[in-house]
């Protein structure tokens, strides 16, 4: 079950043993078309160094501790029809893309509860890690993405862990019962355009298929 992801070597400066599953996803079946490519990425402002990688062949982890934008406890998503792929580029720490299928309703309940976790003012919040450590998260905003989806959302966040302060923004994307999620870790918050360009990218992809 995933609401967010972790990449092993993102949280901070000192390795400890992972206590959360690895994610072992496919990049292969029937919701492929939807993951996006080296090419796509590269195409947007900012990612001309972008590629991908199974997540096979990378260590992608779990959220032992899922949370919404502002900290609230939110639905989790099984992986059983799933599919994925790592990012990877010179102007970011790592990133993956997921895109979930799941029976009627359950996607679009998720969603909903992690718009409904928005709010003016949020306070900082503690959560765990892959590897059992409490790393501190500040809401930093939310930005207007895909309208042309059933629902979308992309949130930034600040997360500090060990001292180390780094960004993640979230990106998601929801057509029927299929969600395209995609999570980045960087020095500092993107701007705003490659976010927009990235998410219109992923509802083009939830477009293709069937």
């Amino acid at each position: 079950m995933v609401a967010l992801l972790t990449l092993g070597g993102c949280g901070g400066s000192k390795a400890a043993p992972q206590t959360a599953p690895q994610i072992t996803v496919s990049t292969e079946g029937p919701l492929s078309p939807a993951l996006l490519s080296g090419s796509q990425l590269r195409r947007v402002p900012g990612f001309s160094t972008a590629s991908v990688t199974p997540f096979a062949a990378v260590k992608v982890f779990e959220d032992p501790d899922p949370r919404g934008p502002c900290g609230g406890n939110v639905p989790v998503l099984k992986l059983d029809d799933a599919v994925g792929l790592s990012w990877s580029a010179q102007t970011i720490r790592g990133g993956a893309q997921l895109v979930i299928r799941r029976p009627a309703g359950e996607v679009k309940r998720y969603l909903t509860a992690r718009l409904s976790d928005i709010r003016p003012q949020c306070d900082i919040y503690t959560t765990k890690t892959a590897e059992g450590v409490t790393q501190e998260v500040k809401y930093e905003g939310a930005i207007r993405v895909a309208p042309q989806a059933d629902q979308s959302l992309a949130v930034v966040t600040a997360i500090k862990i060990n001292g180390e302060v780094r960004a993640a923004t979230a990106i998601e994307v929801r057509r029927g019962d299929v969600l395209s999620r995609t999570v980045i870790f960087t020095d500092a918050p993107m701007d705003n355009t490659i976010v927009r360009g990235i998410a219109a990218l992923m509802a083009k992809g939830l477009d293709r298929l069937d």
